[in-house]
């Protein structure tokens, strides 16, 4: 893949898109290319229905699914053999913060 943006750097500027569409509460499913929609939702005890994996979960996985694919891509480019990978991401959130509730940092994205 590299060799192939070295000879055609212009080809390596892409850009990806997401459609989020609400549709009760607090469901939404994000639409991306032809792939299933993706359900988004909060846990019960979050006054979600826990329909899907909430918005950080996503956000979490998404950054953990992309330090991955760098590894991989970095590795295989150095050809190194890869037997497997895990990224484990933990974010944490103060939702006194994050609803209003007390003025602050809500964490996560600092």
């Amino acid at each position: 893949m590299a060799e192939k943006y070295k000879k055609n750097p212009e080809e390596a500027i892409t850009s990806f898109a997401s459609t989020v569409k609400w549709k009760d509460g607090f469901y939404s499913e994000a639409e991306v290319g032809d792939y299933k929609p993706v359900s988004v939702d909060e846990p019960e005890w979050l006054s979600g229905t826990g329909k899907g994996p909430n918005p950080v979960e996503l956000l979490l996985s998404a950054l953990g699914a992309c330090v991955g694919v760098g590894f991989i891509a970095t590795a295989s480019g150095m050809v190194i053999k890869v037997y497997s990978v895990e990224v484990d991401v933990t974010g944490e959130i103060d939702l006194n913060v994050f609803l209003g509730l007390r003025e602050g940092d809500s964490g996560l994205m600092k």
